[in-house]
Parts: structure tokens; sequence; C-alpha cells
């Protein structure tokens, strides 16, 4: 509700607290893990925090990447989200 309000702020508080919620129930390199980083990457990017969220982001690909393998639809996803990233800072 927060980030529909445009409270990226508060919404990156609550998300970071899922995040660790779901780190300590399911480990680190979970799947689950792995999609819950967007959304505290999804409010980064909001507040203009690119270098935040790039980090969230690259984590989830690591975290996909060995799961997963590379050529997995979730593995591509997250690539993609990077390069829209990258987009926004002028990187690409």
């Amino acid at each position: 509700m927060y980030k529909e309000q445009g409270k990226y702020s508060e919404a990156e508080s609550f998300h970071r607290r899922a995040l660790l919620l779901y780190e300590r129930l399911a480990g680190s390199t979970d799947p689950v893990v792995a999609l819950t980083l967007y959304w505290p990457a999804e409010a980064c990017e909001q507040q203009g925090k690119y270098s935040e969220a790039e980090t969230l982001y690259n984590r989830a690909l690591a975290i996909r990447e060995q799961v997963l393998g590379n050529n997995h639809p979730d593995v591509a996803r997250t690539l993609a989200e990077l390069a829209v990233l990258y987009r926004k800072q002028g990187k690409v």
C-alpha cells in the first residue's frame, strides 16, 4: 500500500523486514528469497537509489543462477530488470 501512495521509503523498510524473515525461515539461497529481493529493489529504484537496487537485483540473480541454472526464465527476468535499471542510469 505504501508503494501505491508513493511512500517508497516506508515500503522499502517493510520489504527489508520481510526479506530478513524469509532469509531466516528459508535460508539465504532459497528461491523465495530471490523473489523477495525484488520488493526492496523496486522501492530503492523508485527513490533513485540505483546502486542499492542493483546490489539487490544482483543478489537475486546470483541465487537464481545457483539454484535454477543459467537458462531458467527467472534468471532471464532478473537480467531484464537489471537492464531496465541500467537504462535508467544511462549505462546502456
